[in-house]
């Protein structure tokens, strides 16, 4: 069957034939990577850069946003001080309800962690990372929804509720780990100008494995293309998402 024309003219354009080549290269680069998983002893084989925290400053190794990283499944004996690794964050909230404290982790074990207060049952129901410095959380308490923030305080039927922490994060950390415990981790953004309080209790749950390759810049054309297409929920057409990355620590 011949190819119409249009076609026919697009695959004779330079532009297009490497373009068309090198979204082939990516697609079979990504599927093979993909399948790695059971050889790597990890269920993230493959993850991208898509933030600053890990960006090098001066003589500095680090990571630089639309790096692609091969990651190692390694056991938690087995990770040291100065590794990078990539972990998961579960959804928690850190709470005291007329002066007790109390805490809520929601995981693939506990989908809807909840305990009894002075106000009723309170349920976790979901975290989410409204900005960089702001976090969310869905709740019920004693069966009624309520949307609580971070640092916040709040009154149920006369009893103060006071949120001190929430925790979220949609994808995988990639940062550094500074100090090693013998059932625990501490781990930073080398950018970053301070830890963020879920980096202070990494447990070997959380943990997907070290990084033990990279791909430099792959994934920024992912990236790119999330921004201009608006999948983050910004303007379509116009990069406005897209920041480059600078020294902040």
């Amino acid at each position: 069957m011949e190819l119409p024309d249009f076609w026919r003219d697009l695959k004779e354009k330079k532009a297009f034939r490497d373009t068309y080549f090198l979204a082939v290269a990516l697609i079979l680069a990504f599927g093979t990577l993909q399948t790695t998983g059971t050889a790597l002893d990890t269920e993230q084989p493959v993850v991208s850069v898509v933030s600053c925290s890990m960006y090098p400053g001066p003589g500095e190794e680090g990571l630089h946003k639309g790096d692609i990283l091969i990651v190692k499944g390694t056991p938690f004996e087995k990770v040291k001080e100065g590794d990078t690794i990539v972990y998961n964050v579960p959804d928690r909230i850190d709470f005291s309800v007329a002066g007790q404290d109390y805490t809520l982790v929601r995981n693939d074990s506990s989908p809807r962690p909840s305990v009894d207060t002075p106000v009723g049952k309170v349920s976790l129901v979901q975290a989410q990372r409204v900005s960089e410095k702001v976090d969310r959380a869905s709740i019920l308490v004693d069966g009624e929804k309520t949307v609580v923030t971070e640092d916040n305080g709040y009154v149920f039927e006369g009893i103060n509720m006071d949120v001190a922490r929430i925790d979220s994060m949609p994808i995988p950390v990639v940062h550094r780990v500074v100090q090693k415990r013998d059932s625990d981790l501490e781990t930073k953004g080398i950018n970053n100008p301070s830890q963020l309080e879920f980096e202070q209790d990494v447990t070997p749950e959380q943990i997907h494995g070290r990084v033990s390759g990279v791909i430099p810049r792959v994934g920024l054309v992912k990236i790119l293309a999330m921004d201009f297409v608006g999948f983050n929920g910004d303007r379509p057409f116009v990069f406005d998402r897209y920041e480059p990355c600078e020294v902040e620590a």
